[in-house]
């Protein structure tokens, strides 16, 4: 998934830095964009079986449906997290929320929301991340048949 960030030179009104120019900035977008696109490939070939505890065999269908849809955006997070550090470090707050405006759902840069999950036991959970890389939510689906 290639996102379209020249429009973004046009749109936003980034805040100046001394020693940076908007096109720095844009590379760090660019370099985001970049790493994003090999996580999706990663994710695409990882043929890996989604670990299945003792914990997580006992939830409901509908709770494995939650978990495994936050692990998903988690590993994705987890992926871009360096490219994402970056982004963080050089865009002011307000650029960051701008950036999130306009790109929505596709530029993640936060970690995903643990309220759909907060009443599962959050450790089980991260011995679960532990053990899985970057996976599609829908083959994982398939593989638990909890579509």
């Amino acid at each position: 998934m290639k996102l379209h960030f020249s429009r973004i030179l046009l749109l936003l009104p980034l805040s100046a830095c001394a020693a940076e120019t908007t096109l720095d900035r844009f590379d760090l977008l660019v370099e985001w964009n970049n790493r994003h696109s090999e996580c999706f490939d990663i994710r695409s070939r990882n043929a890996e079986t989604f670990p299945i505890t003792p914990w997580f065999e006992s939830l409901t269908k509908d709770d494995k449906k939650r978990v495994v849809l936050y692990l998903s955006e988690l590993k994705m997070y987890q992926c871009t997290l360096g490219e994402t550090s970056k982004i963080k470090q050089r865009y002011s707050e307000q650029d960051v929320q701008e950036l999130e405006k306009m790109l929505g759902s596709t530029l993640r840069l936060d970690e995903p929301d643990k309220n759909d999950i907060e009443d599962l036991d959050y450790r089980q959970i991260e011995l679960i991340s532990e053990q899985i890389s970057v996976f599609s939510v829908l083959v994982v689906a398939e593989q638990l048949n909890v579509l």
